[in-house]
């Protein structure tokens, strides 16, 4: 009973219309990251709570990129460099330093929600339309079904195919609006 409503939240009203109001409609407010775990289960709660960080923490880029752009200046080249050079070191350290804060953050909320340690990925079931030859998973060890490998790469070979006969077209048409512009 419980599995079905981590699958599939079978919705109720009222509890729409609380999660419409202090979430769907507070902009600017704090995400009510319980009520979205008790609604919709562990697994979409932690993603909500990771869009939510990642979007908060995006606010430090934006004001490190607008410093920059108001001290930058085209005509000296010294401080083009700085520029630039404080720009990719920030890009090299900013992410860093977000991915410690988020493995803090979700393993607070792992310890709140009694989910620490906890395995909360299911099996996953095949899909009825899956075909294939039953063969050995190398990572698992375990007998299930196995696309063949010819099959495969005749797919990633015509689809290859296909993206650089795009790419030569979108480079022919650039070149031929650079040549008669």
């Amino acid at each position: 009973n419980n599995v079905i409503k981590q699958i599939y939240p079978l919705h109720q009203k009222s509890k729409q219309n609380v999660l419409n109001r202090l979430w769907v409609w507070n902009f600017f407010g704090t995400q009510p990251l319980n009520l979205i775990r008790h609604y919709f289960g562990d697994e979409i709660a932690i993603y909500f709570a990771w869009l939510g960080s990642y979007t908060s923490i995006l606010v430090v880029p934006l004001i490190v990129g607008f410093s920059i752009g108001l001290f930058y200046d085209d005509d000296n080249v010294n401080s083009a460099d700085w520029c630039f050079t404080f720009y990719a070191f920030f890009n090299v350290v900013w992410p860093t330093l977000f991915l410690e804060i988020w493995k803090r953050r979700s393993a607070a909320l792992a310890w709140e929600w009694g989910t620490l340690g906890r395995d909360i990925e299911r099996q996953e079931i095949q899909r009825p339309q899956f075909y294939g030859t039953l063969g050995d998973n190398p990572v698992t060890g375990e007998v299930e079904l196995q696309y063949s490998s010819i099959k495969r790469q005749i797919k990633q070979t015509v689809s290859l195919f296909v993206s650089v006969v795009c790419l030569i077209v979108v480079l022919v048409s650039m070149l031929a609006v650079f040549r008669f512009d």
